[in-house]
């Protein structure tokens, strides 16, 4: 269906566009929505019964993002990671280090079509998001009145979102479509947008870009530090300094002549800031203590060396004990649950292909991304249904309990739907003409003799001309294209594409006047064909 495949790294985001659904006639049930599109996963309320069911790491959607939305989402996590690990002492870090970020980190203000729990709680309505795949952002309020070049923003109760001037502004117009526009200019709860197509009164607004969250966003230092502790000792002839990071210490020392301090408290001050001054390190002191009641003056000079010595030697001593993982070596004893992979497995490489027939596998398909036409296969297989999210479940005994297809421009795609496990499937039925459906169903009703308002509301006279005005439109259509000297057969074949009846005249029937050029054709070695009177 396309070049691009998520399996490396090129999504074509098939369950973002729009689809029509149709019964098992053809006939659309609902048009153009996008009936894949789902509505983001949000687990934060969800972090700790996960950990506490054996989660130890934890993957945070990201793919075709942004750099603001990876820092504002990582960063909302790491914060209740934290929050949870602080109040439990039966969990430590998986990894050291702590982050710092200078801003508020908040999901709302990064792409997201709302948070859902999806089926955590079992299988449920309400998770798709029909009119459009975009970030709707947080809502606002409705259109008021309305003018020219502006509108009045009636605020949702309890809402007190600040608009500001760069603002990004969505809303869905009045044929159901997803639109959007930029602040210019506000005064009280009047805003001056870019441009008022859609706006009208009563259209529910959404801001999906903050402007000053956004520049605060990515001016914003991220920072992951190992804190470290320090104690100094001062006296008369000597100063020491201990660092330690919890684990490992390292103390260092020099020689001099120290005075007592005239201004103790300045001192103190000096010490503890020369020492704090980390740079680019991986450290942060977080905290400074001094072993003697006599406070003695120390040049700023040796309070620098002594810094950046002890820092120096608590890095080589953490790499000196750093463990390293091993990589466990490979078992080729071990056997694969399945001896046949099929194509969806997705083997697509000699490296993938060997690893398998070490462990066993006898029989391995082309995986799905090799091959260039996909129809046949199973190409999409989830939990979510469509006919769930429409009220339509079978369990319900809806009124409609037919086969059910997506049609997303010439590309056709059976539902099939296993009730027993709660399971969908999307099936590709392969590309044709858009038209190929109606010819079908123009077929199908020739043979049976009847034009109930298939075409029409009158049944008789008025398909007759119908099909009379359309075999003469395709006639004229082989006649031009055999005047051109194209090939006939493919052009019968492309107005059979265009026309719904009167097909077979026009692939039989030459006016006299073309005689001349038909007879040339048949010289030529194209097919021959007969006249035909009406």
């Amino acid at each position: 269906m396309s070049a691009r495949s998520g399996n490396r790294g090129d999504c074509s985001q098939a369950c973002r566009l729009p689809y029509d659904l149709l019964d098992e006639r053809m006939q659309p049930l609902v048009r153009n929505r996008h009936l894949l599109s789902l509505q983001d996963m949000n687990a934060t309320e969800r972090l700790e019964a996960m950990i506490d069911a054996g989660v130890t790491s934890f993957k945070i959607e990201g793919r075709l993002k942004d750099e603001n939305y990876v820092r504002n989402v990582v960063g909302w996590y790491r914060r209740r990671m934290d929050e949870i690990i602080a109040r439990r002492p039966d969990l430590c870090r998986a990894s050291e280090g702590i982050s710092t970020f200078e801003f508020a980190p908040n999901p709302a203000k990064s792409f997201s079509r709302g948070g859902i729990s999806y089926f955590l709680d079992g299988a449920r309505r309400g998770v798709a998001s029909f009119d459009t795949p975009k970030a709707f952002g947080e809502p606002l309020g409705q259109v008021g009145a309305v003018r020219r070049d502006s509108f009045q923003l009636q605020r949702v109760a309890g809402q007190g979102v600040q608009l500001n001037a760069g603002d990004g502004l969505c809303f869905v117009t009045a044929a159901g479509e997803s639109s959007g526009t930029n602040v210019n200019r506000i005064e009280e709860d009047w805003i001056w947008p870019n441009r008022m197509e859609g706006i009208r009164p009563g259209v529910e607004l959404y801001r999906n870009y903050d402007h000053r969250y956004v520049t605060a966003l990515s001016r914003s230092r991220l920072r992951r530090t190992v804190p470290v502790t320090a104690l100094v000792r001062v006296t008369a002839s000597e100063m020491e300094l201990t660092l330690s990071d919890g684990t490992l210490q390292v103390i260092v020392s020099r020689l001099g002549d120290f005075e007592l301090a005239q201004q103790p408290d300045r001192a103190l001050a000096t010490i503890r800031t020369q020492l704090s001054k980390t740079g680019e390190t991986i450290f942060d002191l977080t905290d400074v203590k001094f072993s003697d009641d006599e406070v003695r003056f120390v040049p700023v000079s040796v309070l620098n060396e002594l810094r950046r010595e002890a820092f120096q030697q608590l890095d080589t001593e953490r790499l000196e004990h750093y463990c390293r993982r091993q990589r466990l070596p490979e078992d080729s004893n071990v056997r694969f649950p399945k001896l046949v992979l099929g194509g969806d497995e997705n083997v697509v490489n000699s490296l993938a292909e060997r690893f398998y027939r070490d462990h066993g596998v006898t029989r391995i398909e082309p995986g799905y991304d090799l091959r260039s036409d996909l129809k046949g296969v199973d190409v999409m297989r989830m939990r979510y249904c469509i006919r769930r999210e429409l009220g339509m479940c079978l369990r319900d005994k809806p009124d409609y309990t037919g086969k059910l297809y997506l049609r997303h421009g010439t590309f056709l795609y059976e539902l099939r739907f296993d009730c027993a496990r709660c399971m969908m499937t999307v099936h590709y039925c392969g590309s044709t003409p858009a038209s190929t459906t109606l010819q079908q169903n123009s077929e199908a009703y020739r043979r049976n003799g009847a034009h109930s308002g298939a075409l029409t509301n009158r049944p008789g006279q008025q398909n007759g001309r119908q099909r009379g005005a359309r075999g003469a439109t395709a006639e004229r259509t082989v006649d031009r294209s055999i005047k051109r000297g194209a090939d006939f057969r493919k052009a019968a074949e492309q107005v059979g594409h265009r026309a719904d009846f009167g097909v077979e005249a026009a692939r039989t029937r030459v006016t006299s006047a073309r005689q001349d050029t038909t007879q040339n054709r048949r010289q030529q070695g194209y097919p021959s064909f007969k006249t035909k009177k009406r």
